[in-house]
């Protein structure tokens, strides 16, 4: 299934990137399961909540996570239009990921479910 996102106007004039499918459009919380529950992609956008970071000091706030499989949530949030990759500043080879702003609109999110977890197992 190929994924795509798109601007869509919202109230105000703003924009917002909206993550699509190209098959028929799915309930949102399956949508939003499939985001959260793919091993490491909620524990990237919970490390990244913080502040822009490189690779090595996400993996470093990420203890278990593998660089490969860090590198493949990395670009499945990046491909979703949740994490941003930029080049840092004064640095020749060095980046960082960031938030999006629809990532930064998971952080409450996150936090909650966390809270959740740590309520109840």
């Amino acid at each position: 299934m190929s994924r795509h996102s798109a601007n869509v106007q919202v109230g105000g004039g703003r924009e917002r990137t909206r993550l699509l499918d190209a098959a028929p459009r799915r309930p949102s919380l399956d949508v939003a399961s499939d985001v959260l529950g793919r091993k490491w992609r909620a524990a990237a956008l919970r490390a990244l909540a913080e502040a822009p970071l490189g690779f090595n000091a996400l993996k470093r706030a990420m203890p278990g996570v593998t660089a490969k499989v860090l590198a493949s949530a990395l670009a499945d949030l990046e491909r979703r239009g949740l994490v941003e990759r930029r080049r840092a500043d004064g640095a020749l080879a060095r980046v960082e990921y960031r938030l999006t702003p629809a990532a930064c609109d998971l952080a409450p999110v996150l936090e909650a479910l966390a809270a959740w977890s740590r309520r109840w197992t």
